[in-house]
């Protein structure tokens, strides 16, 4: 059973991770590449209230996403022995996190092609050194460091937490500390670049 859940949790996991990081990196790199950002510049529109916007979708649709997923898992009976609302209060912070690793993609990038490779070597180390495919604990040292700022770590060890032993957040906090961190940190560091590239 508990292969069981460990798939499951690995497919919610990859359906957040690809909509969110995609989804949000190109939606600044397509204003780039068609030329718009300078036609929302001189509209009544405020540089964060774009922001907003362009963060706010792909963040909504990316958890849409997951919740049809959970459908799936839920329609194949596999029992969720803690509360679902508090796996998708921890999947709402991990996208969060996602999404700001996708806005500060969308400002590095000039073009689709680069936003899209780019995505897919952080979806590749977003994967495998966060405990999906290896336990944490049995890698090297310096790939356990690297683990620990990566949002999907600590997304597992909450998702494993509610789906299999049914803890909630008075035992799990720490994983949302941690999730908050990290995502806040992205999104401050993309947004202001992507303010500066507005103001420029």
């Amino acid at each position: 059973m508990e292969g069981v859940y460990y798939v499951v949790i690995y497919h919610i996991v990859v359906a957040g991770l690809i909509g969110g990081l995609v989804l949000s990196s190109t939606a600044l790199v397509r204003e780039k590449e068609r030329g718009t950002i300078d036609q929302l510049m001189v509209t009544p529109t405020r540089s964060w209230e774009i922001l907003v916007a362009k963060t706010t979708a792909p963040l909504i649709i990316a958890l849409l996403a997951t919740v049809f997923s959970f459908l799936i898992v839920w329609w194949f009976k596999v029992p969720c022995r803690g509360n679902p609302l508090t796996f998708f209060a921890y999947m709402g912070l991990f996208l969060f996190s996602i999404t700001g690793i996708g806005i500060l993609v969308g400002t590095i990038c000039r073009n689709m092609l680069q936003a899209i490779l780019l995505s897919f070597v952080i979806w590749f180390v977003g994967i495998f050194p966060a405990g999906i495919v290896t336990p944490v604990e049995n890698m090297l040292p310096f790939l356990q460091k690297m683990a620990q700022g990566i949002p999907t770590t600590h997304f597992m060890i909450a998702a494993n937490g509610v789906f299999q032993k049914g803890l909630g957040f008075a035992v799990l906090w720490p994983e949302a500390v941690k999730l908050v961190a990290i995502g806040s940190a992205f999104m401050i560091i993309g947004c202001f670049l992507a303010w500066r590239q507005f103001r420029q």
